[in-house]
């Protein structure tokens, strides 16, 4: 099922010893991150919400946890009837990490979930950097 809509906000978790903890959140008022290991790692990275990307901190957070994966909100355009929302309902949407950087704060989307993978995304159809803020 390819569900549309629009990226709203965008997060990266990472699970150590069976635990997942958010380690950063991007919203567009703000980058916020939420773990000590991360900040340190971010240096003299652009924190500018809409521009914000993790780039090769990628592999470094990987080292520092057990799994690690990205959850982009989508406000859908038409609903998404495998996870029974309605038009304009939003919901978070697991995405592999690698690529948290494809999914740009108030892109228009268009990704594929199936019934077996619910709120992971299958598989990523178009982002349109046309931004909508």
């Amino acid at each position: 099922m390819v569900i549309e809509g629009v990226v709203g906000h965008k997060s990266v978790v990472g699970v150590r010893n069976g635990f997942a903890h958010t380690l950063l959140l991007v919203a567009p008022h703000a980058v916020l991150v939420e773990d000590e290991e991360v900040a340190s790692l971010l240096g003299n990275r652009s924190l500018d919400p809409y521009n914000f990307t993790l780039g090769d901190l990628i592999e470094a957070i990987r080292s520092r946890y057990d799994y690690v994966y990205g959850v982009v909100s989508i406000k859908t355009r038409y609903g998404d009837p495998v996870n029974g929302l309605e038009h304009g309902e939003t919901l978070g949407y697991i995405v592999d990490v690698e690529l948290f950087d494809l999914f740009k704060l108030g892109s228009n989307v268009k990704v594929v979930v199936t019934r077996a993978s619910k709120i992971r995304i299958a598989n990523v159809v178009e982002v349109s950097q046309q931004l909508e803020k």
